[in-house]
This record gives C-alpha cells, structure tokens and sequence, in this order.
C-alpha cells in the first residue's frame, strides 16, 4: 500500500509511460491530464503528417476534428485502445498512440 501512496503523490510528469497508463485506466483525473500533455503533440504530427499529403481534401478545421476523434477512440468502449496496448510487444506508448 505504502507503494502506491508513494506513487500517487509523485507528480505526474515523474511517471513511466507504464505508470501512467495503470492510472488513466483507473479513471485517474491527473494520469489523463498528463497523458494529453505527454501525447497532443505527438498527436498532432502524426495528424498533420497525414493530412499535408491530402491538403486539398481537408478544410482548416479538420485537423482539429481529427484529433477530437482520436482522442474519442482513446476513451471509447471503457477505453479499449489502451486496455489492449502491450508494452511486451516493443511498442512504446507513444508510438501506439501515433497509430491510432
């Protein structure tokens, strides 16, 4: 118990990607806050990278809209996207997010 309590007060920037994962899935308001803090801009590359090679399609919202849903997908189904992330696999966290 004494781990936990010790882990709980650590502040968030301070947690493993392996951390921090366990505590969003717990629901945890702070693990959330920096998980957007972490990822958004990660994200936002990832998007943009996409979106630059189809720039004629997309109008100046759509990257915003993009990022909405992936962030829906991230939360979706008791959030399903993350419960199944498998840092055994080799993958860093990060770069499972920039996948979806």
């Amino acid at each position: 118990m004494a781990l936990l309590a010790t882990r709980a007060s650590k502040n968030p920037a301070e947690w493993s990607d392996r951390e921090l994962l366990r505590c969003v899935l717990r629901n945890d308001a702070r693990a959330w806050n920096e998980l957007i803090r972490r990822y958004r801009p990660l994200i936002y590359r990832c998007i943009t990278k996409v979106t630059l090679k189809y720039a004629s399609f997309f109008y100046d919202t759509a990257t915003t809209e993009i990022y909405t849903d992936v962030m829906m997908q991230l939360v979706r189904d008791d959030m399903h996207k993350l419960r199944i992330y498998n840092p055994a696999r080799g993958t860093k966290l990060g770069s499972w997010i920039g996948m979806i």
